[in-house]
């Protein structure tokens, strides 16, 4: 152990992955608040795709908070260099971060899909729009519900319990899988319908292009989330460096909710 701990450099990549996370949160944050001043002055108008997006931002910050505890306690080291109490600390936070991160990415969707609404030009489009809504839904509800039953008791998520037993990891990969794959085809889609229904309002050609630019934001979503397909592994605790490994994965689901907040705000930004 000795001669393991003298190999590896007692650091952390957690520093790092907050510096690139952080900005992005702040621009998300930015955009939320200009998107709701120009919902409320000079006159109030939230509707229910202000609310989703602002339930959106609360978890997202909710989640952020959570990560940047996890790595004060030690996620992005060595597991060598982390207490066992550091470590119940940091996949407690984890834990935490997983069920608010899928809040948000959920509900910065169905934000996008009820701004497409106000501009669905026939009862077809609607019914789309509110099918993926509801897919949206089944995905975080089921997805959630999957998260708090892996295992028995909870927690045995982050320490280890007599008699306590988790899902294999095998399968909670493949419903990671299954989760990103359905918000991936969301982003895609929400990216692609404003060509179809931005093109027939009657505003100048540049003006519609800026729209769509806005609009189509989610496509930078769907990047963060075919990296976090990359980097994604199974939940299994045999890995000998476990928190650095999972860093990546951590950071791509988060870098997805902050872009995922911008994107559902910056189509307001012409205001």
């Amino acid at each position: 152990m000795n001669q393991q701990a003298e190999s590896l450099p007692n650091d952390s990549v957690g520093p790092k992955a907050l510096a690139a996370l952080t900005p992005l949160l702040a621009i998300g944050m930015l955009f939320y608040a200009i998107r709701i001043y120009t919902r409320v002055v000079p006159k109030y108008k939230l509707n229910a795709a202000d609310w989703a997006c602002t339930m959106a931002v609360v978890s997202e910050t909710i989640s952020y908070a959570l990560f940047a505890a996890a790595v004060r306690f030690g996620f992005g080291k060595h597991s060598i260099y982390v207490s066992s109490a550091s470590y119940r600390k940091i996949f407690q936070c984890l834990f935490g971060v997983i069920l608010t991160g899928l809040w948000s990415s959920t509900f910065s969707r169905v934000s996008i899909a009820a701004l497409l609404l106000d501009f669905a030009p026939s009862r077809a489009w609607k019914i789309a729009l509110w099918l993926l809504i509801v897919l949206q839904f089944i995905d975080l509800l089921g997805t959630d519900f999957i998260e708090l039953f892996q295992c028995r008791p909870i927690r045995a998520f982050w320490d280890q319990v007599p008699g306590g037993k988790c899902n294999a990891p095998d399968v909670m990969q493949i419903l990671g899988y299954v989760y990103n794959a359905i918000g991936m085809l969301g982003d895609l889609t929400f990216a692609i319908m404003p060509i179809f229904l931005i093109w027939r309002l009657s505003r100048p050609v540049i003006e519609r292009c800026l729209i769509y630019f806005l609009m189509a934001m989610s496509l930078f979503a769907t990047g963060a989330g075919v990296m976090t397909n990359i980097y994604a592994y199974p939940y299994g605790r045999d890995s000998p460096d476990r928190l650095i490994e999972m860093m990546p994965l951590f950071l791509w689901c988060r870098i997805e909710g902050c872009v995922l907040i911008v994107a559902c705000s910056a189509p307001l930004l012409k205001a």
